[in-house]
């Protein structure tokens, strides 16, 4: 038996690999009666998000099979199965947070998590959220072939549910609907285990502010970015009302329900000075905090 546990169990938006499940294997067996793991806290938060230029990115990558006479062939009957296959594939890259703002189209669902190492003395907050400098993890976001349009002042709400498969990953189904209305758009099934490293492959991605540079320009490019951006009001705030109470019980059930209410001025919405990312990070996800993996 050990006194502390220390990995690196965390895929994109949390689960992808299910190395979590490894962990607590771990902890199982080898951790001493109150032993101390590192991380041994995640918080995994989800937003209503639009943007525009993502989705026409996404609908456009058919074209190829609009062709009508490719060498004599009409490739149309697959353009549907085309289209279908590019938005089951989740979006990982950086994403700014006022695409977090709804227009008055919120067509996906962005992700991101916070890892916490609660030691005797301190506790530190690894954070991936949009507010805060790049990590390798970036953002990860879900898109809905059918765009969801909302007016100003209404409700949405939707359900998260993760499905765990024989790929070391999840399969995910996304359902968005405006309270009260009957009008739904769904995901039926996301693959988190194929995403799109879109930060790599499109000339449209944004860079956070203060992230290590993959690319030389990529600093430079922050800054240029930061300077273009106008301050947007928030028009919903995204909150989950049902979580797991541990992450190894959402690698079990995978489920999460979550509403919104009108927007208002979230308290350290925007990235806190000297490394406060995450502890921001909880308080503008607005959730209770899931219990701790030791004990």
């Amino acid at each position: 038996k050990v006194d502390i546990l220390v990995s690196e169990p965390i895929g994109t938006f949390l689960f992808n690999e299910r190395m979590i499940e490894t962990y607590i294997c771990a902890r199982d067996r080898f951790l001493k009666p109150g032993g101390k793991m590192f991380p041994n806290v995640g918080d995994l938060c989800v937003a209503p998000f639009s943007d525009a230029v993502l989705h026409a990115e996404q609908a456009a990558k058919n074209g190829f099979w609009k062709n009508t006479d490719f060498y004599g062939l009409d490739l149309t009957a697959a353009v549907a199965r085309s289209t279908r296959e590019h938005f089951t594939q989740p979006i990982v890259d950086y994403i700014d947070p006022q695409c977090l703002v709804s227009e008055p189209v919120a067509t996906r669902v962005a992700g991101w998590f916070d890892a916490l190492f609660e030691g005797s003395d301190a506790t530190v907050t690894l954070s991936t959220a949009p507010w805060c400098p790049g990590t390798h993890w970036y953002q990860i976001r879900f898109l809905l072939e059918t765009p969801l349009a909302v007016n100003a002042g209404q409700f949405i709400e939707g359900k998260l549910r993760m499905e765990a498969n024989n790929l070391q990953s999840y399969f995910i189904k996304i359902e968005m609907g405006i309270k009260g209305t009957g009008i739904m758009s769904t995901a039926e099934r996301i693959d988190l285990k194929d995403p799109e490293y879109r930060f790599f492959t499109s000339q449209n991605t944004y860079v956070p502010p203060g992230t290590a540079g993959a690319f030389p320009a990529t600093e430079a490019t922050a800054a240029a970015q930061q300077q273009m951006q106008q301050p947007q009001q928030p028009v919903f705030e995204w909150k989950a009302v049902s979580s797991p109470t541990t992450p190894a019980e959402a690698a079990t059930n995978g489920s999460t329900t979550a509403t919104s209410r009108p927007a208002r001025q979230v308290p350290g919405y925007r990235c806190a000075p000297a490394g406060g990312c995450g502890d921001v990070g909880r308080r503008a996800c607005g959730r209770r905090p899931p219990r701790p993996l030791v004990g």
